[in-house]
C-alpha cells in the first residue's frame, strides 16, 4: 500500500494551497485548539517551525527535493545546516521577532507552549510576559533529566507559571527545578472525529494492528506476536525483521480506520514515556478497538474491564492469542474502554481542566527545590538566546 509519511501528509496539504492549515490532524495540538474554541475560548495558534523568509508552499517545495538527495547529500546538508548558531541564524531569528509581534498583537491571558522547541528563544518568552503580562504554561511529555533540551528546560524554570505533564514522577523532578509541576496528561481522544472516519476498509483489516515507528522495545515485543493477521504501519518497519507485516503509513483519518478495522490494537510506548500517556493510548479505546498496553496510569482505565496490559513480550504474545480465541470477552473491553475514553478522556474535557487549574491558580507552589539544579539550568546567557 503507498501512504504518505507524517511529513509529506502536512506538506501534501501546503504546497497545493494558498491557505496554510493551522495543525494537521496528526498531533494532538489540533484537537486542543478545536476544543479550545468550541468551550468558547478564543484561541491564536503560532507555528515557531513556521518558515519566515520563504513561504510555506516554497517551503514544501524545497523539503520535497530534500528527499532526493542520497542519504551522504542529506546528511551533508543537515550538518551545513546546524553549523549556523541558532541565535545568529536569519530565519530562526526571524521567526522568534514574528512571534513576539503576533504574540502582543494577540495580548493573550494565556500562552501555552508545546512541542519538543529547539528554535525559541528564551528571550522571546520573556519579551511576551513583559509586555502582555500573560500567564505562560508548557506541556511537558519529557523529564528535565533525561529527554528534554536544554532550551525546554531554561524556558521552564525561568518563565512557566504551569507546567503540566502526563506521569507523577516526571511532575516530581520538573518541581526538582522548581517549576510549578501539574499533572494532567494532555494527550486524549477526539469522539467526534473517531465516529465521522470509522468505517469498515478492507485495506486495513487484521487481527492486530499497530500504528507508530519501530524503535527497538516495540520490535523486541512483535517478533514475539503468533501467527496471525499482524498490520503495522508507520515509517521504518521495512527496514526491521518484521517487514513482512509492514502496510505502508496510515496518519489522519487513515490512522484511525487501521484501529477500527483490528481486532485487537497494540500500544508499546516509546522509552521517553514509560509510564504511559501517548496519543494511542486514548485513540484505540475511542476508535472501538481493544487494547493491549505495556503501561499506564491505573487512575485511566480498569484492567481487564477497560484496558489489558502485559510486562514482558511473552506475556503480549500470550494475552493477544487469547483475545482472538475470546470474542465476547475482547468485545466486551473494546466496549468498555470506548465509553471510558469518551467519558474522562476528550480533549474537550482536557482543555477545560487546563484552563480551570490556570484561572483558579491550581498549582502545587510548594514543589521540592533544589538550588543546584536551579543554578545549573537557569543560568544566563543561553547559547539561544538573541543578539542584542
Amino acid at each position: 500500500m503507498n501512504r504518505l509519511s507524517e511529513n509529506d501528509f502536512y506538506l501534501n496539504e501546503v504546497s497545493g494551497s494558498d491557505e496554510v492549515p493551522e495543525l494537521p490532524t496528526t498531533q494532538s495540538q489540533h484537537f486542543w485548539v478545536e476544543a479550545l474554541r468550541d468551550n468558547g475560548h478564543q484561541v491564536t495558534v503560532e507555528r515557531y517551525t513556521d518558515s519566515q523568509l520563504v513561504s510555506p508552499q516554497r517551503r514544501a517545495a524545497f523539503d520535497r527535493k530534500l528527499k532526493g538527495l542520497t542519504s551522504l547529500g542529506f546528511a551533508a546538508y543537515r550538518k551545513g545546516s546546524r553549523s549556523i548558531p541558532q541565535r545568529l541564524n536569519p530565519e530562526i531569528r526571524a521567526r522568534n521577532e514574528r512571534i513576539v509581534s503576533n504574540a502582543i498583537a494577540a495580548d493573550p491571558e494565556l500562552v501555552l507552549i508545546t512541542g519538543g522547541y529547539t528554535q525559541l528563544f528564551p528571550h522571546t518568552i520573556e519579551r511576551i510576559k513583559a509586555v502582555t503580562g500573560a500567564t505562560i504554561a508548557g506541556t511537558c511529555g519529557v523529564g528535565p533529566f533525561d529527554y528534554s533540551n536544554a532550551c525546554e528546560r531554561e524556558i521552564a524554570v525561568k518563565y512557566y507559571d504551569f507546567a503540566f505533564t502526563n506521569t507523577s514522577h516526571r511532575t516530581q523532578a520538573w518541581r526538582a527545578l522548581g517549576v510549578n509541576a501539574v499533572q494532567l496528561p494532555v494527550s486524549g481522544c477526539a469522539p467526534a472525529f473517531a465516529k465521522a472516519v470509522k468505517e469498515t476498509d478492507e485495506r486495513f483489516t487484521a487481527d492486530v494492528s499497530f500504528v507508530g515507528q519501530p524503535y527497538p522495545r516495540r520490535v523486541m515485543y512483535f517478533e514475539q506476536l503468533p501467527d496471525v493477521d499482524v498490520a503495522l504501519y508507520g515509517p521504518g518497519w521495512d527496514e526491521t525483521p518484521l517487514a513482512e507485516y509492514h502496510r505502508g503509513e496510515a496518519w489522519g483519518k487513515e490512522r484511525i480506520k487501521a484501529i477500527y478495522n483490528s481486532k485487537i490494537s497494540l500500544n508499546v510506548h516509546h522509552r521517553c514515556s514509560g509510564y504511559g500517556g501517548n496519543m494511542r493510548l486514548f485513540e484505540i479505546p475511542v476508535a472501538g478497538t481493544m487494547q493491549i498496553v505495556d503501561t499506564y496510569d491505573p487512575d485511566w482505565y480498569e484492567e481487564g474491564d477497560e484496558i489489558v496490559s502485559v510486562e514482558t513480550p511473552e506475556e503480549m504474545r500470550d494475552t493477544v492469542e487469547y483475545y482472538l480465541n475470546n470474542d465476547e470477552k475482547r468485545n466486551r473491553i473494546a466496549e468498555q474502554g470506548h465509553e471510558r475514553a469518551k467519558r474522562d478522556h476528550n480533549y474537550h474535557q482536557r482543555m477545560e481542566q487546563l484552563v480551570s487549574i490556570v484561572a483558579n491558580d491550581g498549582g502545587v507552589p510548594d514543589g521540592v527545590v533544589d538550588t543546584k539544579y536551579i543554578e545549573k539550568y537557569a543560568a544566563t546567557p543561553h547559547w539561544s538566546d538573541p543578539v542584542k
